[in-house]
């Protein structure tokens, strides 16, 4: 395979996206992933910050005042309070094996080792507020629950592949924030 062909490239792209790399100006595209092609709707969701955007292809908040390339985004739907749930629909069931979530893990806050107690001090230890710590993945006939989340990328592969017209994420409890931040969804079959 020639590494510098842009399919090559493109794979390459692709493959370090779904492992949560940001790549400026590159997007969710894999064709494989299911998400891509569900109507999302949410139990509510802040301005700014609507359901639609974990199947925007981007995971991080971007600003243009960082580069010029980047819009001024949120990239992330923000519940309206908790519980709160997001849901993929597809127009007919899809049979999928693993799904993917991509949550705040407050990357705007500076998390850094370091001897002084300036930085020491502005500093959250532990699990972040934003991320989501209770949740659980529901289909049809089946459920999946998770408790005392503190990563940022959760791949979570069934024990059976699923066949399901729908993919509800139910989000319990934070560590701390009281609304529920999610990025990206993905399904694969």
């Amino acid at each position: 395979m020639d590494l510098q062909s842009p399919e090559a490239l493109g794979e390459i792209q692709q493959t370090l996206l779904k492992q949560d790399a940001f790549l400026l100006g590159a997007r969710n595209e894999d064709p494989s992933d299911l998400a891509r092609a569900a109507l999302v709707t949410a139990s509510g969701e802040q301005p700014g910050c609507p359901a639609a955007a974990v199947l925007n292809g981007i995971t991080r908040s971007t600003r243009r005042d960082l580069h010029p390339a980047l819009p001024d985004s949120n990239n992330q739907w923000v519940s309206d309070g908790l519980p709160a749930w997001i849901e993929l629909r597809w127009p007919s069931k899809k049979r999928f094996s693993e799904v993917r979530l991509t949550f705040d893990t407050g990357f705007q806050r500076e998390l850094t080792l370091t001897m002084s107690e300036l930085y020491n001090r502005k500093m959250l230890r532990g699990p972040q507020p934003e991320t989501i710590a209770d949740y659980r993945l529901v289909w049809d006939n089946g459920s999946l629950q998770v408790r005392g989340n503190y990563q940022r990328l959760r791949v979570h592969r069934l024990p059976q592949p699923a066949v399901s017209g729908r993919l509800r994420v139910e989000i319990l409890k934070t560590n701390g924030d009281p609304y529920a931040r999610l990025f990206e969804i993905r399904v694969y079959p």
